[in-house]
């Protein structure tokens, strides 16, 4: 997957993403899927993309249930095609279609995942800056210290405020953006709108 870009005349941001975006947590209920649907959500609304967003890490209940169904595991929601439980297989059946950008939730099984999150062109890596759950972000760090040296990964920290994340880009010397709460995911406000495209683009 890796070396994969867009390349087409509707937009600047199509030229400076990555067509495939991983997205990972460092530690349970950090946010990873709710970033990963706003990314998913953002590039919809962009240029009109055509997104897939595929779940490896389980089933968004919310989703499947509101959406309409294509076939088993497959289904429409908001203009994104979403898989749920997915897998390599539908990886593969996705990068053989003609999406724009794939998504891909890798959910907190980051150990399990590596070597495919390694192949994607940009790797969004979600933790929370709370004292608890930052030990959980700094081993992340700590244990994939070779790998995240290669490649474009982009941080996010989730409900927290820019003073805060302002001194973790410097502490960690990362690429960082915090982002707000939104009440629907598909409906991606101002701020945290910017913050994404800010992230993606690097």
């Amino acid at each position: 997957m890796i070396g994969l870009r867009i390349r087409n005349s509707r937009g600047r941001i199509d030229g400076r993403i990555g067509k495939i975006i991983g997205v990972v947590g460092t530690s349970q209920g950090c946010g990873s899927t709710y970033v990963g649907l706003l990314i998913a959500n953002v590039l919809k609304k962009v240029r009109d993309s055509k997104v897939a967003y595929i779940h490896m890490s389980g089933n968004y209940t919310t989703l499947h249930s509101s959406g309409d169904e294509l076939e088993d595991r497959i289904y429409v929601y908001k203009g994104i095609i979403y898989y749920a439980r997915g897998g390599i297989e539908d990886v593969l059946e996705a990068l053989n279609d003609s999406y724009d950008h794939i998504i891909i939730d890798f959910g907190n099984g980051q150990l399990k995942y590596m070597k495919e999150l390694m192949r994607c062109d940009i790797k969004v890596v979600v933790g929370l800056a709370t004292s608890w759950k930052l030990q959980c972000f700094e081993e992340f760090l700590t244990d994939n210290e070779e790998v995240i040296s290669k490649g474009k990964w982009r941080y996010v920290f989730n409900l927290t405020s820019d003073a805060v994340t302002k001194k973790l880009r410097g502490r960690y010397k990362i690429r960082a953006v915090n982002i707000g709460y939104e009440e629907c995911f598909y409906s991606v406000e101002n701020d945290n709108f910017k913050r994404i495209i800010a992230l993606l683009e690097g």
